[in-house]
Formats: C-alpha cells, sequence, structure tokens
C-alpha cells in the first residue's frame, strides 16, 4: 500500500499532461513501437525534412535580431564591424 500511495504522488508530481499521456493506452503503444524502432538503429526525420526549412542556431537569431534593431534605430555600422562586435547595444 505505502509502493502504491508514493507511486501516486510521484505521477502527481509529473502534471497533468504526463498522466493523461500515461493513461491513454494508444498513446503508450504508439511509444513503446517508438523505442522498439530506434533501439533497432531506427532513425528520425532531420529537422529540414520535417519543417522544411534548416535549423538556425539561437546566436544566430540573437545576431540578426540586434541588426534590425540596429537598423531601426539607424545605427548603421559595416557588416564586418557588426560581426567583429564593435557595435552598441
Amino acid at each position: 500500500m505505502n509502493r502504491k500511495l508514493s507511486k501516486k504522488k510521484r505521477l502527481k508530481r509529473l502534471g497533468a499532461e504526463t498522466l493523461d499521456v500515461l493513461s491513454d493506452p494508444v498513446m503508450m503503444q504508439q511509444i513503446k513501437r517508438s523505442r522498439i524502432y530506434f533501439a533497432r538503429g531506427g532513425k528520425g526525420k532531420s529537422f529540414k525534412e520535417v519543417f522544411k526549412e534548416p535549423l538556425i542556431s539561437v546566436g544566430i537569431v540573437k545576431a540578426a535580431h540586434q541588426a534590425l534593431d540596429d537598423l531601426k534605430h539607424k545605427r548603421l555600422i559595416s557588416l564586418r564591424d557588426y560581426l567583429r562586435g564593435k557595435h552598441s547595444h
């Protein structure tokens, strides 16, 4: 009984979405099939195959946002200086 109670507490801490997944037999069967597939060496699709565009590094995205911000504020600098970090924030 004590073991059952501790398992219940652990599951409660996981959250409602996790409990929904764990209590859905169709979803759990899919997870089981996926684990077997990947354990046997199966490969998934790449980000580019799924979303039809390359995965972009967070650093590149931040630099692009900063460049747009600089343009909005008319702080035009050369690309070489920008890439070397010679710009104000």
